[in-house]
């Protein structure tokens, strides 16, 4: 694995397994420094324009107020200048 962020939300984040990916976005199975498993969709922004860009965060900030038993949970969105990414933690 190998670290993705270290924030002061979620902590330290280790990805361990990539699960899925496409030209958008890739999920993998990570673990936090707690030892809990959960998901992480990286999302490329850099591969889509301004306007999917906008539309990313704003489906980001959606799914992040959404609570019903039968929806996985948001834990954190980051924002990754460094990497163009958009980080979308979820357990």
């Amino acid at each position: 694995g190998y670290l993705i962020f270290d924030n002061m939300k979620t902590g330290i984040l280790m990805l361990e397994k990539r699960l899925e990916g496409g030209t958008f976005s890739d999920v993998y199975v990570a673990q936090t420094g707690e030892q809990q498993k959960c998901a992480v969709k990286v999302v490329k922004l850099t591969k889509v324009d301004s306007i999917g860009r906008k539309f990313a965060r704003k489906e980001a900030s959606i799914i992040q107020r959404l609570r019903h038993e039968h929806i996985i949970e948001v834990l954190d969105v980051i924002n990754e200048k460094d990497t163009g990414s958009l980080d979308i933690v979820m357990h």
